[in-house]
């Protein structure tokens, strides 16, 4: 089993704290981090991917620090929101080309691309450009590029925004699958999302950490502190916010 714990977790830019001493422990399964745009959800994942550095605190995986970046980024898997493709490159050629970038290699980097492809149901787009492929057929190359390692921790970052409505349900199925033998941080202001496949949910406000915890226990009891959160969680409004 894989573990991430973070400890009095703080972020500042200059003046501004983007995270403010945030601990939790997470563990396998589909973790929903759910929170505003501009609530730190992004500069966590980074900390976590080994793509910033924390200005206090902690990040552990597997009781590995995070500044420990060569043995982390072979834990980890990653897609941003922003990834770019190389556009004019075919899917199986990009797919080589990223994965000989992180020094795999490259008979094992072959067998691993054939196995992805069919488990993404890609292999018929293989040969297709970048530049050829839908919004939801590219999502599905990016998880491919963030899973040529086989990563204990996969973190995909807001991956639904753009997609169509069937896009997004095939996208949210294969990433519940995931989350079955690895941690997948699942990033999104979007509820439904989360209501749909997190096992665990990190909620972030202003920096400072809300509520984390099994998605089943976020209980009535906390109604009377955050109810617009619980409402959202349950159900109640379908909406980003």
């Amino acid at each position: 089993m894989t573990q991430i714990r973070a400890v009095k977790l703080s972020k500042q830019f200059k003046t501004k704290v983007v995270l403010n001493q945030l601990s939790f422990t997470l563990t396998d399964g589909v973790v929903g981090l759910l929170g505003r745009n501009g609530a730190g959800k992004t500069t966590l994942m980074k900390i976590i991917a080994t793509l910033l550095r924390q200005s206090s605190g902690d990040v552990f995986i597997n009781d590995i620090p995070v500044t420990k970046v060569k043995q982390i980024r072979e834990m980890i898997g990653y897609l941003p929101q922003d990834f770019q493709f190389y556009n004019n490159m075919k899917v199986n050629d990009a797919l080589i080309y990223l994965g000989l970038l992180s020094e795999m290699p490259l008979a094992a980097l072959k067998m691993r691309i054939e196995i992805l492809l069919q488990r993404l149901n890609l292999e018929q787009y293989a040969h297709y450009k970048i530049k050829e492929l839908s919004g939801g057929l590219k999502q599905r190359v990016g998880i491919a590029q963030a899973l040529l390692n086989d990563p204990k921790v996969l973190i995909v970052d807001e991956p639904t925004v753009g997609l169509d409505p069937e896009e997004r349900d095939n996208f949210r199925r294969f990433i519940g699958e995931l989350g079955q033998r690895r941690i997948v941080i699942f990033s999104t202001h979007i509820v439904e999302d989360i209501a749909h496949i997190s096992d665990q949910l990190l909620i972030i406000d202003q920096g400072g950490l809300i509520f984390q915890g099994q998605t089943t226990d976020f209980s009535p009891e906390r109604e009377a502190l955050e109810p617009k959160y619980l409402a959202l969680i349950r159900g109640d409004r379908h909406e980003a916010f």
